[in-house]
């Protein structure tokens, strides 16, 4: 069955999909800080933000880690194809999965 993608989600109709084994519920919180005495950005794991408050069902998605290329300086780079397809693996994303990114403020 076949459902109109949106990029978006509200509270409310994520909170009515919870539950559902085709939807999968990524935290990817990175947080990011330009510090005066270093040259470029430095980024630091959320995985603390995410320990202490997320949605339930939600798996944390290491954006800064598994989720970007080690063999590149530049933080963020989309890893090659059979790194991201393991890295997705883990993160129970399959072909019939809906992927929702979400962040609780804290």
């Amino acid at each position: 069955m076949s459902r109109p993608l949106s990029p978006l989600i509200d509270a409310a109709a994520l909170a009515a999909r919870l539950g559902d084994p085709g939807l999968r519920v990524l935290d990817a919180t990175v947080h990011i800080s330009w510090p005066p005495d270093v040259k470029g950005l430095q980024a630091a794991s959320g995985r603390p933000d995410y320990e202490r408050a997320h949605i339930p069902g939600a798996a944390f998605a290491d954006l800064a880690g598994e989720l970007s290329d080690p063999d590149v300086q530049l933080p963020f780079t989309l890893p090659d194809a059979e790194r991201f397809a393991v890295a997705a693996g883990r993160l129970g994303i399959g072909p019939d999965n809906e992927v929702v990114y979400a962040h609780l403020p804290g």
